[in-house]
């Protein structure tokens, strides 16, 4: 069985400090969007980042705090519930173990009182088969993921949608910094 099967997916963690002022939009200077956009941008993410590491720990806990009552995650062919979701990140075929679950922001921008991120997510998984022999496969991910600040010091996702997906077995991907 190759990874085909499983749901690698999962928004990424924008686990970092937007400063906001509340009054975000014209009257801001185009140098200092550019500026906003781009600190947000540098604090990319990896296995480090609290969704990261409860995505590799599947822990569960960390999954209910980080994601909106109302989420949906919309991939290539259905539309997850929040709780379909959860399931789904929260468990594997056995013989498949998530090993990697590292996200980049790509570009971020404010949509109203959220933000709209765009993510690399780079997803590795071992898989041993029947035979007891393990193989890494690998998955890249881009997402649209939706965001928005509920207090001082947290986050709540939103939404993801899924802009593309790509597998590989054994080799790891032709990708920068895999």
């Amino acid at each position: 069985m190759d990874l085909k099967g499983v749901e690698c997916h999962a928004s990424a963690s924008l686990h970092f400090n937007f400063r906001t002022s509340g009054s975000h939009n014209a009257r801001l200077t185009r140098r200092t969007k550019f500026a906003d956009r781009k600190s947000r941008r540098s604090q990319k993410g990896d296995s480090g980042w609290p969704w990261g590491k409860a995505r590799v720990a599947i822990d569960k806990s960390a999954f209910e705090k980080m994601l909106a009552p109302d989420l949906y995650v919309q991939l290539a062919d259905r539309r997850l519930t929040r709780q379909q979701f959860i399931d789904r990140i929260a468990s594997y075929p056995p013989g498949i173990t998530l090993t990697r679950f590292d996200a980049g922001v790509l570009t971020v921008e404010p949509n109203g009182d959220n933000w709209v991120a765009i993510i690399q997510e780079k997803i590795e998984f071992d898989h041993t088969g029947s035979d007891g022999k393990t193989e890494k496969e690998y998955a890249a991910w881009i997402t649209r993921d939706g965001w928005r600040k509920v207090s001082s010091d947290k986050w709540l996702i939103l939404f993801s949608e899924e802009v593309g997906r790509e597998h590989w077995k054994g080799t790891p991907p032709p990708l920068a910094n895999w």
